[in-house]
């Protein structure tokens, strides 16, 4: 996906219509920065024993349209992504700090028909620091600012489990994205 991604934000002319314009923008440059940095963290940690049976996985998954008619699609963490993390957890609202330049990336993406999906491990809720009703509002409130500053979401998926119970669909096992890819009829 990092390549992918790379491709869509460097700069380059487009070819369409003949039209000779650059498709660049500096804050999804610093956003891919922080994806980059954030998958390297996440993915060095990939070990061979991905479970392969997706239907006992139980995530949460928030749907903000019924379906998509993109052809391109990201994939994104919220902590550390779109917001900053806290190696104590985001446990209310008022510990949410969202990251400007995500969102100006986000309205960017959503005006080039880039559908994104939050992919999101949230092991605050097995462990009980979270409670379901902060998270929610967290979740709610963050789609909100996402919107009001002209981005959005397609859909996004949670894993709520504790790193011990070794489900499918904890990062950096592949269930929440092959679940979205299946729902979304994603390539």
């Amino acid at each position: 996906f990092l390549q992918r991604f790379r491709a869509a934000a460097s700069p380059r002319k487009s070819k369409r219509c003949g039209a000779n314009v650059t498709v660049a923008h500096e804050s999804i440059l610093r956003l891919y920065k922080r994806v980059k940095s954030h998958t390297k963290r996440v993915f060095s940690r990939v070990t061979s024993d991905v479970k392969n049976d997706l239907g006992a996985t139980r995530m949460l998954i928030w749907t903000g349209s019924p379906q998509c008619s993109s052809n391109s699609f990201l994939f994104l963490d919220r902590d550390g992504i779109i917001n900053r993390d806290n190696p104590n957890y985001i446990k209310h609202w008022n510990e949410v700090e969202l990251y400007e330049d995500a969102l100006e990336a986000l309205r960017w993406l959503r005006e080039r028909g880039v559908a994104v999906v939050l992919i999101s491990n949230q092991s605050g809720l097995g462990r009980g620091i979270i409670t379901w009703e902060d998270f929610w509002e967290i979740h709610g409130r963050t789609v909100a600012a996402i919107r009001e500053k002209g981005g959005d979401l397609m859909a996004a998926f949670y894993c709520p489990h504790r790193p011990d119970e070794g489900c499918a669909c904890r990062k950096p096992a592949p269930g929440m994205i092959l679940t979205a890819s299946r729902l979304f009829c994603i390539p």
